[in-house]
């Protein structure tokens, strides 16, 4: 498993994790396993598959402009 995991933002789409690292639930803490890698995850909040993306974010108009980690 490596140290620093890759990951890209992607205007107004996902974040696309590209190598094996430990994924937690925000909420529970609860270790999510995914079957493999690279996974593109939900930023939208709009998939019916989280954390994983669906696409969804093209039909909910997201926005993602705002820099990962920005406040607002």
């Amino acid at each position: 498993m490596s140290e620093k995991p890759n990951v890209t933002f992607f205007k107004n789409g996902p974040m696309l994790v590209r190598e094996p690292c430990k994924l937690f639930d925000g909420d529970t803490q609860t270790e999510i396993v995914p079957k493999k890698f690279p996974v593109y995850l939900c930023r939208c909040g709009s998939s019916k598959n989280k954390p994983f993306c669906d696409g969804a974010h093209n039909a909910s108009g997201f926005d993602g402009t705002c820099a990962p980690g920005a406040d607002g």
